[in-house]
């Protein structure tokens, strides 16, 4: 079972270094361990280039929780 972010750490993308990514390539990108993050963090990072955000931490966290209910 994966288990969910650390409660005592924020993660934070760091949009400076993304927005000069996106702007030295022209190529999709991917963020992977969008998990924990923002919303608005995670809709910034779309307007910088991001196509496909993987949170799969918070979709399998959720997904225990609701399952252990049974």
């Amino acid at each position: 079972m994966l288990l969910p972010y650390p409660k005592h750490i924020k993660p934070e993308l760091q949009m400076d270094i993304l927005k000069e990514i996106s702007q030295l390539v022209d190529i999709s990108l991917v963020l992977h361990g969008g998990s924990a993050n923002s919303d608005q963090e995670l809709s910034d990072s779309v307007q910088l280039g991001i196509c496909k955000i993987n949170i799969s931490s918070d979709i399998s966290t959720h997904t225990s929780k609701k399952l252990a209910k049974f």
